[in-house]
């Protein structure tokens, strides 16, 4: 019979091989977070039986050795994302249709790219109340169905929907405060 991390190592490693790809799109830096995140609970294997959620356990020490893994190679950039969002009115927070020519878009691209964007929407992601980054992160990091979810945790579809709004809108706020606070320094 195989003990409990040789079938948490069974049942995760895709799992978290999709999640370290999705934040690293290297796959072989992808394969080593996920052998450095199964060596990392082997110093504790004497209390993963004590671990309530295993999969939300994995993922968060693999998120935080991604993050560390970026800090290392931390690049700093600065740019305005406020020049692509209407800033008054019933249209703020909204897209300006007309604020996208194909060097914006091309700008754009390239700041998605960037680690240090992508370090910080992994910080204000695990900054969210645990309710909505784990059902936010079902919902938009695994890609999982609605009714599997809902199912899950015992949420209904709309409200569902609201966590996930509400998630969407920390996430919007604490990325556009990390972000321009370095900016203006």
């Amino acid at each position: 019979m195989k003990n409990l991390l040789e079938q948490w190592v069974d049942e995760y490693s895709d799992f978290l091989y999709n999640l370290a790809y999705y934040k690293l799109y290297d796959e072989d830096l992808a394969n080593d977070f996920v052998q450095e995140t199964f060596i990392s609970i082997l110093k504790n294997e004497e209390n993963l039986d004590s671990i309530g959620n295993p999969k939300s356990y994995l993922a968060t020490i693999l998120s935080r050795k991604v993050i560390d893994h970026w800090r290392k190679k931390e690049v700093k950039t600065t740019s305005n994302f406020s020049s692509f969002f209407h800033q008054d009115g019933k249209q703020e927070g909204h897209w300006k249709a007309d604020a996208m020519s194909k060097n914006d878009l091309n700008f754009l691209e390239n700041e998605l790219d960037n680690k240090e964007l992508r370090e910080i929407i992994m910080e204000c992601f695990e900054a969210l109340p645990e309710n909505q980054r784990i059902i936010a992160s079902e919902k938009l990091l695994n890609d999982r169905d609605t009714d599997e979810i809902c199912n899950e945790y015992g949420v209904s579809s709309s409200n569902l929907w609201v966590i996930i709004h509400r998630a969407k809108v920390r996430l919007r706020a604490c990325i556009e405060n990390k972000w321009y606070k370095d900016e203006s320094m």
